[in-house]
């Protein structure tokens, strides 16, 4: 039988902690539009991933 458990947990952060979460969060929707552009980029050329 398998059983399935999931855990909440609620973020208080302070204002410093707040501001570094919203850069890191902005660092990340960057990152993974740049990939996903690439990626389209790619299919348009009909060309597979690099591997390396």
């Amino acid at each position: 039988m398998l059983v399935n458990k999931a855990y909440r947990y609620e973020l208080k952060p302070n204002k410093n902690q707040l501001v570094l979460l919203k850069k890191h969060a902005g660092c990340a929707r960057f990152a993974w539009n740049w990939g996903l552009a690439e990626r389209k980029r790619l299919w348009k050329r009909r060309e597979n991933l690099p591997t390396q």
